[in-house]
């Protein structure tokens, strides 16, 4: 690296913090035309390399009218199950009796869990997708009963469900939520009813 030439750092979320190092003598007016132009080249070079660019987390406002599979990121064939029984949006999932949609494959338990996951999405925009499954599988099932909760009583919910041998697949792909994003989800709950009351 020259002298003059920027020094382009990579920084969280993928993006690039360029900064200079020269010399004092440096600054003086007849350089500036060749800093400026190689920070022009650096910043088409990133942008044409192969890299993707970083991705913003965007919040999605689901509704009852949301397709139902969109909203759980279900896969193939639980879509092809809840579409057999005609529920196809978050209504109708909520309006089905779990014994009705569940089969050999998805039993009652796991269509209720379906159905407490998606009232958690729908009335909470900002709670992660993530933190809606694991909610719903220890019976935390509306923002209500999420507010009310305290940390100390999700944890132990967690930590026996971390501990339990149910056949949850996503267990394997998710780490144990700590205490502090368990206090996340709650202040998340204590916010959206901030909001509803004023």
């Amino acid at each position: 690296m020259t002298r003059n030439q920027p020094r382009c750092n990579r920084i969280a979320g993928g993006g690039l913090h360029y900064r200079f190092q020269w010399k004092r003598r440096s600054h003086g007016h007849k350089n500036l035309p060749s800093v400026a132009w190689r920070l022009f080249t650096l910043l088409q070079s990133d942008f044409s390399c192969k890299e993707s660019p970083p991705i913003i987390s965007r919040m999605v406002q689901w509704t009852l009218q949301s397709n139902a599979c969109d909203v759980l990121s279900l896969g193939p064939r639980a879509a092809g199950r809840l579409a057999t029984v005609g529920v196809r949006t978050v209504a109708e999932l909520l309006a089905t009796k779990p014994q009705a949609a569940a089969d050999g494959q998805f039993s009652a338990e796991t269509v209720t869990a379906w159905q407490r996951e998606a009232k958690l999405l729908v009335a909470l925009p900002q709670l992660p997708s993530d933190a809606a499954r694991v909610l719903a599988a220890i019976g935390v099932g509306s923002a209500e009963q999420l507010l009310h909760s305290t940390p100390t009583q999700l944890i132990a919910e967690i930590e026996s469900l971390w501990r339990s041998e149910n056949a949850h697949t996503w267990k394997k792909v998710l780490e144990k939520p700590t205490v502090r994003a368990v206090c996340a989800w709650i202040g998340i709950a204590q916010q959206a009813s901030s909001s509803r009351a004023a």
